[in-house]
């Protein structure tokens, strides 16, 4: 009994330092095609080079915990880079909102497996650099997303 409650306290705070901070606006800015579209470009150009980057990196000889962060990131980076493409095609054709928020969605949680992952692998790198400016167009991109 104690060691569930403890373990239940423990999920409690794990879900409270992961979840993020609630909005001070809970409603989502105006939907502007144009502008979301943009933003979708730009992060597609920033997730390829993301992608460009880490396949710029020096082949490192790592362990076996590191090996495993390194080809979930290298599958992860794939992921982000063609869901970005997609979220922008998408958007310039016209789709809105709707349509395209399952992608929006997808792509935030690959970019925090791979900032995760990518910590793992490089202390310091230009991969990291460019998975925290992916995850920071994204950020403006929730502004339209989330509520």
């Amino acid at each position: 009994m104690i060691l569930s409650r403890a373990f239940g306290v423990t999920v409690a705070v794990l879900l409270a330092l992961t979840s993020p901070a609630p909005a001070a606006d809970t409603d989502p800015t105006p939907w502007n095609q144009e502008e979301v579209t943009a933003i979708a470009e730009q992060l597609k150009q920033a997730t390829q080079e993301l992608y460009d980057s880490f396949y710029k990196q020096p082949t490192q000889n790592i362990g076996s915990g590191q090996a495993r962060a390194y080809q979930q990131l290298k599958h992860t980076l794939r992921r982000i880079r063609t869901e970005s493409q997609h979220l922008a095609a998408t958007l310039t054709k016209g789709e809105g909102h709707d349509e395209t928020r399952p992608i929006y969605g997808n792509l935030m949680g690959e970019v925090r497996n791979a900032q995760e992952d990518a910590r793992k692998v490089f202390s310091t790198s230009p991969v990291i650099e460019r998975a925290n400016a992916v995850r920071a167009i994204l950020e403006k991109l929730s502004a339209y997303y989330e509520a």
